[in-house]
Parts: structure tokens; C-alpha cells; sequence
């Protein structure tokens, strides 16, 4: 709960549950299993966020023939789920820091858990990166370059802060940030300040949600918004269905968009490559 977003997603839900006369209730992984604690949750249903369709969970739900969501899987479509567009969101992101001439540019990830076999990000890590990866393949970039890099941390402010520090006092620091989640951008912004570097004259930083505290945070955050909230009712009312009887499958992909504010511009003239080192790259 230190991410608002689950916040945000949770009210979306509970305004279902208000609506249609049910109660929210939060199940915790029992020693430290989720698979474990399916047979003690005493509920109707499951909104089951971030688990990928061939993860023992959900198989065990449908075992049981309990009715459950998939929220932010990836997934054939076979069972009720809604997402929103990380991929476009994440290109178009990615396409606004570029078309402002950066170059240099760190992508700052929440952990994701477990790669697929093919050794690829799953869910809306993967999602992102692909989308990344397409903006940076319009420019004739991808992420094995070496001004571009990707780090995994924990999705918390404190660990944003820690990775900022690391990333803007490097001697070759980027000029871009984009943090894939406003959390971790956050305390990107925290670590710019401490270290007194200037935002956005210096490094730009970009997230991904649009948080409410992305309006708070000064300078205000460019960021991606998803309508989690929205996502949050979606996937009650998908339940809810399901709880009826609704044998139908549905699946509902929400759109993005990108917000841009005072935290991105272009990048300082002394930090762009020279012509010939791009071709290099």
C-alpha cells in the first residue's frame, strides 16, 4: 500500500461493492503463499491483479470454480480481464523525451517478478518495455545502446530516491529520466534536488500513472496517465457479472495518454551527442 496506485485502483473497486451491496475484502498471501490462502478467503470472487493466467493461483481458482478478474495480465482473453494500453502509453512517453533531443536516457523499472521462458518482462513491465523499445527503434536507438539503460528497484519512493542518487551522480548521467511509475519518478525528483541538480534544465523526469501527488511534486510531473480508478470499477463490475452467472469472457483494454508538464524540456545543449556519435551509436 505505499504505492498509491493500489489506492486509487482500490476505490475504483469499492464503489462497485458499495453499488451493488458487497464487501472489499483484502486477502494477504498466507506464509507467504497466495496459493495457500485461496481456500481460507471466505468470499463470493477474486479480483486477482498483477498474476499472469498460467500462474498456479489462478489455476487453483478455476479448480475450485471460484469466479475471478484478471487485472494487468497477460493473457489470452480466455478469462474476464481488463489492462490499459502500457505499450502505446510507454511509446508515446518514450516518443516525447526523444523528439525533445535526449539521448541519454535511464529507464528506472519496478520489479516485475519472474521472466517468461524466453528470458522477456511479463505483464505491464513488458508491456512498457515493448513500447519503449518501439519508440527507440523509430529513431534508429534500442537498449543496447549504451546511453540507454534500463534498472530494476522496488517500487517505492525511497527506492526511487536511492536509484536517482546512483543514476544523476554519474559522471555520464543522463539527460532523461523516465521512472514507470510516478512513485519511483517521485523520488527521482527527491534525489535531483538533494544532489541540486536542476529539473528540468539539467535531467528531465518523466512517470507513468498520473498520480495524484504527480500535480504536487514540483516541478509538476510529465507523466502517463491510466484511468485506475476506472480500471478499479471495471474489473468489480466484470466480478460481479461473473458472481451472476455471466458466462460471457470479457476483456477491456483502457486507453493512456501522455501528460505533459513543467518536468520535462529539452536537454541541456553541452549534454547532446555530436552528430557523429549518434551515427556510432
Amino acid at each position: 500500500m505505499e504505492n498509491p496506485y493500489y489506492t486509487q485502483f482500490i476505490i475504483g473497486v469499492g464503489q462497485v461493492c458499495h453499488q451493488e451491496g458487497y464487501t472489499l475484502l483484502l486477502v494477504p498471501p498466507l506464509r507467504n503463499s497466495m496459493l495457500e490462502a485461496i481456500p481460507y478467503a471466505a468470499v463470493d470472487g477474486f479480483i486477482v491483479s498483477g498474476l499472469e493466467k498460467d500462474r498456479g493461483e489462478v489455476a487453483e481458482l478455476e479448480r475450485r470454480g471460484i469466479p475471478y478478474v484478471l487485472v494487468d495480465s497477460d493473457g489470452d482473453h480466455t478469462s474476464p480481464s481488463v489492462e490499459v494500453d502500457d505499450t502505446a502509453g510507454a511509446a508515446a512517453m518514450m516518443t516525447h523525451l526523444l523528439d525533445l533531443g535526449h539521448r541519454r536516457i535511464a529507464i528506472l523499472a519496478f520489479e516485475s517478478g519472474p521472466e517468461n521462458a524466453a528470458g522477456e518482462y511479463r505483464g505491464p513491465l513488458g508491456r512498457r518495455v515493448t513500447g519503449i523499445d518501439q519508440a527507440l527503434a523509430a529513431v534508429g536507438l534500442s537498449r543496447d545502446n549504451d546511453n540507454v539503460t534500463l534498472t530494476e528497484v522496488p517500487c517505492t519512493r525511497a527506492e526511487g530516491y536511492k536509484a536517482g542518487l546512483e543514476l544523476l551522480r554519474g559522471t555520464n548521467r543522463p539527460t532523461a529520466v523516465f521512472a514507470l511509475s510516478d512513485i519511483l519518478a517521485a523520488g527521482v525528483l527527491d534525489a535531483a534536488y538533494e544532489l541540486g541538480v536542476a529539473v528540468p534544465a539539467e535531467v528531465s523526469v518523466a512517470g507513468f500513472d498520473d498520480q495524484p501527488e504527480a500535480m504536487w511534486v514540483r516541478p509538476r510531473l510529465s507523466t502517463v496517465r491510466q484511468p485506475t480508478e476506472a480500471k478499479g470499477r471495471v474489473a468489480a463490475d466484470f466480478l460481479v457479472s461473473t458472481i451472476h452467472g455471466n458466462a460471457r469472457h470479457p476483456h477491456q483494454k483502457l486507453h493512456t495518454a501522455v501528460i505533459v508538464r513543467e518536468s520535462t524540456a529539452p536537454p541541456p545543449r553541452s549534454a547532446e551527442p555530436s552528430p557523429e556519435a549518434i551515427a556510432m551509436a
